[in-house]
């Protein structure tokens, strides 16, 4: 499994402001959804994929956060 350069300075761009643990959880969660695949350049439409939903989870748990102080 390989990333090429462009893909890795996408993944880079995109998750800026990401905390290791949310970086993990993209790399593993997509890992095992693509190996479901196992086709050729779908490691990285996973990841593409995944950045959102992570985006929007920590979005809510930062909202989440704020409302309970």
């Amino acid at each position: 499994m390989h990333l090429g350069d462009k893909v890795v300075t996408q993944i880079s761009e995109l998750t800026d402001g990401f905390s290791f643990a949310y970086l993990k959880e993209l790399f593993l969660s997509s890992s095992i959804r693509w190996m479901d695949t196992m086709e050729l350049g779908g490691l990285e439409k996973m990841i593409i994929s995944q950045v959102a939903q992570l985006r929007t989870q920590m979005t809510s748990e930062t909202t989440n956060s704020a409302d309970t102080k």
